[in-house]
């Protein structure tokens, strides 16, 4: 998947920036305990280097759901755009106003920020508590955001942000219907091997407990089930009744 090859290296440079500016704040000796909000500093260009990473998923959805169908759109819509824009914003545990300033939100879910600030505040706690020499502080919070963690970012948002694009760009040129294809065991929001085959005569309907790959959407419902879980790999291509889901990937 090109869009997952090109956008990978930018998720994991970003992570890598964030917490070198993390490590530079924190590998100083302070007394009390730094404030870890010190890094707010970074979070904007962190976002905006995300957001630049959405973008291009979302285009390459846009150009390929188009080209798929002959259309001649070429560029993502507005909306798509600001979904990418909205969750770069959440990546980074902040939301946008109604002016696109980024502000503090406090109900950012699944924010790579969330996690990793709070395990930086326990982590320099311990050292401040326990006296670490600034080596060992720096080797404990580069283990926060390591390559695995930003593969597993990256294949999720990417994902995401390519499907948004598809979606967006098929209800614009109005296709009613789009062929799910999805992984071994993916259902619309979750994994489950033991799913059976959906009802291939349900068209326009999301199967919640069959297997998601060969069921018929609309590309509204798309955009409401653009992944099941981290590392999905669900794609989605205009519906047409005599094609399968193996003819069609």
């Amino acid at each position: 998947m090109r869009w997952l090859e090109t956008m990978r290296p930018r998720f994991i440079a970003a992570g890598e920036e964030f917490l070198a500016s993390v490590q530079k704040l924190f590998g100083k000796k302070v007394d009390p305990v730094p404030p870890v909000d010190a890094v707010d500093m970074e979070i904007a260009q962190l976002e905006a280097d995300l957001y630049e990473a959405l973008v291009r998923a979302v285009r390459a959805g846009t150009q390929d759901a188009a080209m798929s169908v002959g259309s001649a759109i070429r560029q993502p819509s507005s909306s798509a755009l600001r979904a990418a824009r909205d969750r770069a914003a959440q990546l980074v545990g902040r939301r946008r106003d109604a002016e696109g300033r980024l502000m503090e939100n406090p109900n950012a879910k699944f924010a790579i920020t969330e996690s990793v600030r709070q395990e930086v505040r326990d982590k320099v706690q311990e050292a401040v508590r326990e006296g670490w020499a600034n080596d060992r502080l720096a080797a404990e919070l580069g283990a926060l955001f390591d390559e695995s963690r930003a593969d597993m970012i990256a294949r999720t948002e990417t994902a995401i942000a390519y499907n948004t694009g598809v979606a967006e760009t098929f209800i614009d040129i109005g296709q009613d219907l789009v062929l799910i294809l999805d992984g071994e065991g993916c259902t619309p929001d979750g994994h489950d091997d033991g799913a059976p085959a959906p009802d291939e005569n349900l068209l326009g309907e999301v199967q919640l407990e069959a297997l998601a790959d060969g069921q018929v959407w609309t590309p509204q419902q798309l955009l409401e089930h653009p992944t099941a879980h981290p590392n999905c790999v669900r794609a989605a291509v205009a519906y047409e009744p005599e094609l399968s889901s193996k003819e069609a990937a």
